[in-house]
């Protein structure tokens, strides 16, 4: 790597670092836990999540990074190098076992992850349950992690919101927008909070009217009881109490999604998958850049619906440049970033470069690369 320096081919000083253990280890580690906490901490542990992110970077030959929203697929120890607890029930999809192990094993993460098939949990007769391939798999966003994270308790529209900020830089502060219709808005939205219509207006609308078009995405998804729930997996009963029922209304939505109908009855009533994008008008337009993709049904369709936005290359710019350069970037570094994003998509979505390109930048290393 000092020889390529010392000629000033810094883009292959970058490609032989990214060989190394410490990227994937340190670097890409960093990165990823970061995006698979509310809070983003660097202290994350290692996940599905995680380690998805970490295999897709390093796969970057075969690997479009927007499989980080679409794919069916999950990143696990491979068992001839690295002997840790893998069982898919009780080390994988019911906890995290198996990627505690290998994080106290301190693998090499380069050397021992292996793509796999993304699992969840499938409720038996026994009691028992076994394991199915995700039927709505859209990557990390229907990763154990993630939705342990984001689908517990609620009514889903924080996988929503977490998706947008992790994904598309922008929270929902950012994308909220009152001149949309307010027309999915579900029944547990009290219309007139106090007695006052206008509070509702000015205070509850505007980000219920985009989030509420979208979290219908996930009507069929739930987490509880260290599990993922999926509506045609974990059949109707007291969802509460076992990982073998998962509480339905109607049959095949999980019930969150249309509780505290009470409060606003003519509010809408969640009996499908089906979703559409309100966000897409004014700023929201201009930034976010959408694709064709503009409704549809389930997890995998909305995912792919982020990844076609504008806003994910900036955005996975943005963040591989908070964890190789150590500093969030300031105002006139946009113009870096913009280029960088452009180069990843005209890259074919390559994780690993977009990490290159960034780490020999002017902005991140001074004037050297002059």
């Amino acid at each position: 790597m000092a020889g390529q320096i010392a000629s000033g081919n810094w883009m292959g000083a970058a490609e032989i670092a990214t060989k190394e253990s410490d990227f994937y280890n340190i670097t890409v580690r960093d990165f990823a836990g970061r995006m698979s906490t509310r809070d983003e901490t660097v202290s994350a542990p290692l996940s599905d999540f995680v380690a998805t992110i970490i295999g897709v970077t390093r796969d970057d030959e075969k690997k479009d990074a927007r499989v980080l929203l679409t794919g069916s697929i999950n990143y696990v120890g491979k068992p001839s190098l690295a002997a840790v607890v893998r069982d898919p029930l009780k080390d994988i999809v019911t906890s995290n076992n198996h990627y505690e192990a290998l994080e106290r094993g301190n693998f090499d993460l380069a050397k021992v992850l292996e793509e796999s098939t993304q699992l969840i949990y499938k409720a038996g007769n026994n009691g028992e349950g076994s394991v199915a391939p995700n039927p709505d798999a859209a990557g990390v966003l229907t990763s154990r992690a993630f939705l342990q994270a984001h689908a517990v308790a609620g009514t889903n529209r924080r996988i929503v919101q977490y998706a947008f900020k992790i994904f598309l830089c922008k929270d929902i502060e950012g994308f909220a927008d009152a001149s949309q219709a307010d027309n999915w808005v579900g029944r547990d939205v009290d219309r007139f909070p106090g007695g006052d219509h206008a509070q509702y207006v000015s205070k509850c609308s505007s980000c219920h009217n985009v989030m509420d078009s979208l979290r219908n995405a996930f009507a069929k998804f739930d987490f509880a009881n260290d599990v993922i729930k999926y509506t045609a997996y974990v059949p109707n009963g007291n969802g509460d109490n076992n990982r073998n029922t998962m509480a339905q209304n109607p049959i095949g939505i999980a019930a969150k999604m249309n509780r505290n109908n009470d409060v606003f009855p003519e509010g809408l009533v969640s009996s499908n998958d089906d979703f559409v994008n309100y966000v897409n008008s004014g700023a929201n337009k201009a930034y976010f850049g959408w694709g064709q993709t503009m409704s549809g049904s389930g997890a995998a369709e909305f995912g792919a619906m982020l990844s076609e936005s504008k806003a994910f290359p900036l955005c996975m710019a943005h963040r591989v440049f908070r964890s190789v350069c150590k500093r969030e970037p300031v105002i006139y570094e946009e113009d870096m970033l913009n280029n960088a994003a452009k180069d990843f998509v005209l890259d074919g979505y390559n994780l690993k470069r977009l990490f290159g390109r960034i780490a020999i930048s002017r902005e991140c290393l001074g004037q050297q690369t002059k």
